[in-house]
This record gives C-alpha cells, sequence and structure tokens, in this order.
C-alpha cells in the first residue's frame, strides 16, 4: 500500500578553449556561470537530498491535501539527489544526470531571519524522479513542478538544513493512464541536506 503523509497542527513537524576559439572564430560561446558571491546562507555545494511532501489529509490551509485523495496509489512523496553550487548570488539545485530528471531549483537570500535560522525564496521547475534511501526502496513516483512553483523556506544556521514550503502545480505521477496515477497538489512541503549528513532522513525515510 502507497505512503500518504498526513499534515496538522501537531503532525508538523576545455570551457576557456571553446570560449577562446569562439572569440577567435566571430563566433558567440556560452557565457560561464556568475563567480560566486559571499553569502550568510548556511549551504554545503555538491551533493543533496531533496524531500518533496504533498499531503492526503490536512488540517493547515499553508498545506492543503492533494486531489484525488489515494492518487498515486504510491503516494505523494519522493526523496531525490540534487547537485546544488553557487552561481553569483543565487544558489542552484540541479538534478544529477544518474537520475534522468530535469529538476532545477533557484534559491535567493531575503536578507531577513526568524529564530531559527535565514528566510530564503526562490522558484522550481522540472521533474524529479523518486530513488528511496537506505531503509526505503524507490517508490516509482515522479514530481512534476509547473513553472512558476514559488519556494520559500529558513536556512537553519546551526546545520547544513533547509526546510520550507512550495506553491503551485505539483504533480505525483507513477506513470499510469488511469485518473489515479497522478496527484496534484498546490502546496507542499520541501527538504533539502547534504548527501552525507543523512541523520534526520533515516527517520524521515520511515514515514514516506
Amino acid at each position: 500500500m502507497g505512503c500518504w503523509p498526513m499534515h496538522g497542527p501537531i503532525v508538523d513537524g576545455a570551457l576557456a578553449g571553446a570560449l577562446m576559439c569562439a572569440v577567435a572564430c566571430g563566433g558567440a560561446g556560452t557565457s560561464p556561470s556568475p563567480s560566486p558571491q559571499p553569502s550568510r546562507l548556511h549551504f554545503k555545494a555538491g551533493a543533496q537530498i531533496l524531500t518533496f511532501t504533498g499531503f492526503a489529509v490536512s488540517a493547515d490551509p499553508a498545506l492543503p491535501a492533494c486531489t484525488p485523495t489515494g492518487a498515486p496509489f504510491a503516494g505523494t512523496s519522493i526523496i531525490a539527489p540534487a547537485d546544488l553550487q553557487q552561481s553569483g548570488s543565487q544558489w542552484v539545485a540541479r538534478s544529477t544526470a544518474a537520475t534522468g530528471g530535469s529538476l532545477e531549483l533557484r534559491i535567493d537570500d531575503t536578507g531577513n531571519s526568524s529564530a531559527v535560522g535565514d528566510l530564503i525564496t526562490g522558484s522550481i521547475q522540472g521533474s524529479a524522479i523518486d530513488t528511496g534511501a537506505t531503509l526505503r526502496p524507490a517508490n516509482g513516483v515522479t514530481a512534476t513542478f509547473v513553472a512558476p512553483s514559488i519556494v520559500d523556506g529558513t536556512v537553519q544556521r546551526t546545520a547544513f538544513f533547509t526546510m520550507g514550503r512550495i506553491t503551485g502545480t505539483i504533480r505525483f505521477s507513477d506513470g499510469g493512464s488511469s485518473p489515479l496515477s497522478t496527484g496534484t497538489c498546490t502546496a507542499i512541503q520541501w527538504m533539502m541536506q547534504p548527501a552525507s549528513g543523512l541523520f534526520p532522513l533515516l527517520g524521515l525515510e520511515l514515514s514516506l
């Protein structure tokens, strides 16, 4: 049986050479990524684990239930690897080549803070395929984020851990053709942490 999270007030918890050739030949080379700028955000560049969770039942208007209830059978939660790098003032997480996903998550610092950490905003588009984790096999679900999907969240100052909300049109699909093969959400919860620091994920994957 698929796993269906519930949410409520209690439940929450060569480039240089190519460019030189382009200039010498009068062509237009591909622009390199902007140089990283100083950032206060407590991120660790490199391999990350992203989790996206939609809720089947919710008492929180900020995270309404996905529809139709019970779709897809495997649930509206995925775990997906990504690569996080800084580009100028932004941080960008993209699906790794090995997963076959097309996810692009762009994160900006709002300049504001809370008691827990620093507040961020951003956007997300593309798709990510569930890969499972140590204690849970892959569930066959793909999450697709229809642009524009808006990201907000909090980056903890004392740990490489980020948590927040994504709003927009988010579809979780098992690839089938029946009406219950795809669940659609207007808001979901997301988390990100380095792949080398999975201590919270071990408990999380048991509930996904």
